[in-house]
């Protein structure tokens, strides 16, 4: 997710931003996850590694698993308009660690990726999953693709942020680290910022390894997206030479948060290619 230079945050989407984090530290997600059953959506922790988190469950066991996976910062409550609808699908939205309402503790890339990994391998069991991610999980998602191709059965990839040379870091980034400032951000906030200094070294690490994904792939962005880059999709494109298949679907205007305004043509697109 870039933060400067030419491509840096438009002020509507730094705000979205800055409410979504706000959103999760002041109480509101918590009373939104007290009233999961009467929409027919389980919450369910999960532990492994010694890293506890959470995962939002809904549909029918038996039905393809979607396994989707949130921005920063974010939860798995981002993807309510999935949940919500989840049809022949069973829908696993998965909290990051740092954004969980049982783990608010700095996100760490190798420790966070060991859980999401044993979840993956949890739900694809009797059938093989579609990787979800939007925005920073597009990344985590695309590195669980090439890491286990027996578990996964395509990739989609929204408003993901892939290109590390698109990727800048603000030197109040590194500033709002310490204190005094760092005690004035809220905590989502915080952790969200420790990820996205952290995002480009994982994304160089991660780039020899998108040619081993041979899963389908689809692209799904806006034009008007004012915190990631459209040029990531002409990446992708360049950058998945092995995969089966790649398919885009594209708008002009949306946002950064197509799953929240577009979710019924994406799963329509889903459901058409996979």
């Amino acid at each position: 997710m870039n933060v400067s230079g030419k491509y840096g945050w438009s002020p509507c989407e730094a705000l979205k931003a800055y409410f979504r984090a706000l959103a999760c530290d002041c109480g509101l997600e918590s009373l939104l996850r007290q009233n999961l059953k009467k929409s027919g959506v389980a919450q369910k922790e999960t532990i492994s590694a010694d890293t506890k988190t959470t995962v939002l469950i809904a549909g029918p066991p038996e039905g393809q698993p979607l396994l989707l996976f949130h921005g920063t910062p974010g939860s798995a409550l981002s993807w309510w308009n999935f949940l919500k609808r989840p049809g022949i699908y069973q829908i696993i939205a998965v909290d990051r660690p740092g954004f969980s309402p049982v783990n608010r503790a700095i996100p760490d890339p190798v420790r966070d990726y060991s859980i999401l990994s044993a979840i993956l391998k949890s739900v694809s069991q009797s059938q093989k999953a579609i990787l979800v991610g939007h925005s920073m999980g597009g990344g985590l998602a695309a590195k669980l693709a090439a890491d286990h191709p027996e578990k996964v059965k395509a990739l989609v990839l929204i408003g993901a942020s892939l290109d590390p040379g698109l990727e800048q870091i603000k030197p109040i980034q590194q500033v709002a680290k310490k204190a005094p400032l760092k005690l004035l951000i809220n905590r989502s906030a915080r952790n969200s910022n420790e990820e996205l200094i952290k995002y480009p070294e994982f994304l160089e690490r991660l780039l020899p390894e998108l040619e081993k994904i041979k899963c389908p792939v689809l692209a799904v962005h806006a034009r008007d997206d004012g915190l990631v880059p459209f040029e990531n999709v002409s990446f992708m494109e360049r950058k998945f030479k092995g995969a089966r298949v790649f398919n885009k679907l594209l708008f002009e205007h949306g946002g950064h948060d197509l799953h929240r305004c577009k979710d019924r043509e994406i799963l329509n697109e889903i459901g058409k290619i996979f």
